[in-house]
């Protein structure tokens, strides 16, 4: 990442003066504004000069917040400055059930994200192109990829249709404020991490009874309901979509005795003295919001909820106070946290040169870039600063892409953040969980959504119903999914 200079910062802003209606700066009614790049010269840069490359994310900064703004309007205007090229951010939401018709009639945007669950599918179907020879001119090492990861953006012959950028993993979220004041702390007065699922519960009904405030919150109102329960099912032995070598295709594993017995710890968690909230109706937002507030102790999210839950313009929660723990083992000892993330995807009739474009703006504005410059750690400075300014906390990325000045930006970036939290105490555990082997989970590798449509059934019927009869729910909601599974699986 490059540092503009005060001079050729002035002058590309000036060059650019039309470009960041597309990123930055939306029309008086809302709507992107117009797009139409500022006029260029014809020089000849390294690869080429591709006018107008559409993102579909990226370079849309925060609006209400001018430092973030400021920030991406630099980079934008850097990059054209250095290659001529400029970056049209368009409205765009991905949806697999509808974006067959995109890429077939050649409208999909240059590069936009997927989550971790969909390249697979889209490999399978089609839907995008082999980036391996630009890879190749650019110059990017796939080996200091996460190769668990990248392996999932490639299809059986080795070809690479996409890059992961963003890796997370599931954990337990707390207000260490009420744990310390329920007296759940250990000798250095720090929170003491719950280690069985019976023992969340516990803590949660200790915390009610010495504070008054709510222990756990549970969240089922929408798919994600389902989508965090895998994690629990796993750590008790369930494996919910199985792959059968005889019949050739994936079948359910919701009716199973470990699954069933998941369903049962929820089913306990929901009607104990400890909950906070209403399950059936209580999402990500509504169990943030009662952590932040101090009125519930333990939530089940992300290692990327701490960053969006500080800063002064959301509200946010004192930094000091949120603390991460591994999802807790299961009966027979399994322990596992839930990894997902997300990835750049490119169109299949994005051009060799759109995408090298495109590589190139991810290598030196700070993606996957191999040297940590002077001008670099310049700038990630005045990020940090930035952030502490706005009481807005940054944490170590998931391993993702391992680039040989890691260690030694995230050893910065942690004493820069120093006085906003304490790792060790506050994150570390989860971190350090992660780079063990066997440890991270990835995401069930069949028709996911349907999946977690169907466990957000069951959970709704046992949040809603103290006599929910857990085993004919989990039979019902199995014999649903084997019928999608089916019908996805083309019969």
């Amino acid at each position: 990442m490059k540092k503009i200079k005060l001079i050729s910062l002035i002058l590309a802003l000036v060059m650019v003066i039309g470009l960041f209606a597309g990123c930055g700066k939306p029309g008086a009614d809302g709507d992107e504004g117009d797009t139409t790049a500022a006029p260029v010269d014809n020089t000849n840069y390294k690869y080429g000069t591709i006018h107008g490359i559409t993102w579909t994310f990226g370079g849309q900064a925060d609006r209400a917040n001018a430092t973030e703004v400021q920030r991406e309007e630099e980079r934008n205007a850097e990059y054209f400055q250095d290659t001529g090229n400029t970056r049209q951010c368009v409205a765009f939401t991905y949806n697999y059930d509808t974006v067959g018709a995109l890429f077939e009639g050649g409208q999909m945007p240059t590069v936009f994200p997927v989550q971790a669950t969909e390249p697979a599918r889209l490999v399978e179907a089609g839907w995008g192109r082999d980036i391996s020879n630009c890879i190749e001119t650019v110059g990017l090492d796939l080996s200091d990829f996460n190769q668990t990861i990248l392996a999932t953006y490639m299809d059986e012959n080795g070809g690479v249709y996409g890059l992961p950028y963003f890796a997370y993993s599931m954990c337990l979220v707390v207000n260490g404020a009420l744990y310390k004041e329920a007296g759940l702390v250990d000798e250095n007065g720090e929170p003491v991490a719950p280690t069985t699922w019976e023992e969340v519960i516990e803590q949660a009904n200790t915390i009610k009874e010495k504070t008054g405030k709510g222990g756990l919150a549970l969240q089922c109102s929408d798919r994600e309901g389902g989508w965090i329960f895998t994690n629990i099912a796993w750590n008790f032995g369930a494996d919910l979509c199985v792959w059968d070598e005889d019949a050739g295709k994936f079948v359910s594993g919701i009716n199973t005795p470990e699954t069933i017995a998941a369903l049962e710890w929820y089913k306990e968690a929901c009607w104990s003295e400890g909950l906070a909230g209403t399950p059936s109706t209580d999402s990500r937002n509504s169990t943030q919001s009662m952590l932040k507030a101090g009125e519930c102790a333990i939530i089940m999210g992300a290692t990327d909820f701490a960053d969006a839950m500080t800063g002064e313009m959301v509200d946010g929660m004192d930094p000091q106070d949120i603390y991460y723990f591994n999802m807790p083992a299961g009966p027979t000892g399994l322990q596992y946290n839930l990894m997902g993330g997300a990835g750049y995807w490119f169109s299949s009739s994005a051009t060799d040169e759109e995408v090298i474009a495109v590589l190139e703006y991810l290598l030196n504005y700070g993606f996957w870039t191999q040297e940590w410059t002077e001008d670099g750690k310049a700038a990630d400075y005045q990020d940090w600063e930035d952030r502490v300014a706005q009481n807005k906390l940054v944490l170590p990325s998931f391993p993702v892409y391992n680039a040989p000045y890691q260690a030694e930006r995230e050893a910065e970036m942690l004493a820069a953040m120093a006085d906003l939290y304490n790792y060790e105490a506050q994150f570390k555990t989860v971190f350090d969980f992660a780079q063990k082997e066997g440890t991270m989970h990835t995401e069930e590798e069949c028709d996911v959504q349907n999946l977690y449509q169907q466990l957000t059934n069951i959970l709704q019927e046992i949040a809603t119903d103290p006599n929910a009869d857990v085993a004919a729910l989990a039979a019902q909601a199995d014999a649903s999914y084997t019928d999608l599974l089916n019908i996805a699986q083309g019969g």
